[in-house]
């Protein structure tokens, strides 16, 4: 029995799902399951998937019979995944053939970590090697550092953890599932919740390559104003979390907080009015919606 599982997400994006499933198959892992967990894709994805089912025996295809969204997708799979390691993959990044034994690796060295994550490199639409996205962070941090230096130190709301992780399932099972609530968000409020009682193992080497994003289908169905508010809530959530108990400290990280969201609605404001400014644009509409979503009471 495996104590592995890789859990490939996919929605729609057969045309990078192949090679992504390809180099799962050329892992240097010597044992390992595969998940491909199927959020009821419309397009080629359901052959490729039974394809690859019958190919190798390590593959397991599962399709929703509609579409649950990201959450509950990812929940489901977690909950048919076997073993302790649990690797959580899209289905349009690139991956080095050495990842899952690097994964694995790291958080048996690391006994004290809930996940592991490493640095990415950007790939450019000519298959190029693009940005490097590196933390300056030891192989194993402590919990409350990632979060208190890391996650709540970016103005952006970002994650230095891009969604593909390998985790450990005592570990998921002492914080809980997903929250189908918080949609796309729902993976970076999991990170918190688990690095808010355990350590995270980091691996410096860009072992996970970031698609352009403009190549692949679109995922997002609402509105950038709508999905800020949203991961503007679980970083509050998460932020009142961590500080509960320290009221001066809760305070003023509430404030950095809406000072955060404050600025980044004014950096939208002004991004659209360059584009309204720009000639031919036609983009007053969306200055209007700016000027409103700017102006809304959070």
């Amino acid at each position: 029995m495996y104590d592995t599982t890789a859990i490939v997400l996919t929605f729609n994006r057969a045309r990078s799902l192949g090679r992504v499933l390809e180099s799962l198959a050329r892992q240097t892992l010597g044992g390992f399951h595969v998940l491909i967990a199927d959020d009821a894709s419309p397009d080629s994805t359901p052959a490729l998937g039974a394809e690859w089912s019958q190919r190798d025996p390590r593959f397991v295809y599962r399709r929703r019979k509609q579409n649950v969204g990201m959450p509950a997708n990812l929940n489901l799979a977690l909950a048919e995944a076997k073993g302790e390691f649990l690797a959580i993959l899209h289905d349009d990044d690139y991956y080095d053939h050495r990842l899952l034994e690097a994964w694995r690796a790291a958080l048996i060295e690391n006994p004290t970590a809930a996940f592991v994550f490493n640095a990415y490199r950007a790939i450019q639409p000519d298959g190029a090697p693009g940005t490097l996205f590196v933390e300056d962070l030891p192989c194993c941090v402590k919990g409350h550092d990632l979060l208190e230096k890391v996650f709540f130190r970016r103005w952006s709301f970002g994650s230095p953890v891009f969604g593909t992780v390998m985790l450990r399932r005592e570990a998921l099972e002492a914080v809980g599932a997903l929250h189908d609530r918080l949609g796309f968000w729902a993976d970076v409020d999991l990170w918190m919740r688990m690095a808010e009682r355990f350590d995270v193992a980091y691996i410096r080497e860009p072992l996970i390559g970031i698609a352009d994003r403009a190549l692949c289908p679109h995922q997002f169905a609402d509105s950038f104003a709508v999905q800020q508010k949203i991961v503007e809530r679980a970083f509050l959530e998460a932020r009142t979390r961590h500080y509960r108990g320290r009221p001066l400290r809760l305070a003023a990280e509430v404030a950095r907080h809406y000072s955060y969201a404050g600025a980044i609605r004014l950096w939208s404001l002004a991004g659209a009015a360059r584009r309204v400014l720009r000639p031919g644009s036609g983009a007053a509409a969306e200055l209007s919606g700016a000027v409103r979503s700017a102006a809304e009471p959070k």
